[in-house]
């Protein structure tokens, strides 16, 4: 990966980010690899990002959930 950001968030959305790494829907290695999920789940939810189909399983794209619906 060749793009950085920081960001800085409020106390309730890391929280609500901290449920979710320890609830969510895969077993991230990182806090980094659950806010990819996060938002690239996002972005492809709301159409902005589309991905190719063998690239939506897992972390690396939407979730499984949402891979099974769509079959």
């Amino acid at each position: 990966m060749r793009n950085r950001i920081t960001i800085r968030i409020e106390d309730d959305v890391a929280e609500a980010l901290e449920r979710f790494i320890s609830e969510g829907p895969s077993d991230f290695r990182t806090k980094q690899d659950a806010y990819r999920f996060v938002v690239r789940e996002w972005l492809v939810t709301k159409g902005y990002l589309m991905l190719d189909f063998p690239r939506c399983h897992g972390r690396d794209g939407v979730s499984e959930r949402n891979d099974r619906s769509q079959l």
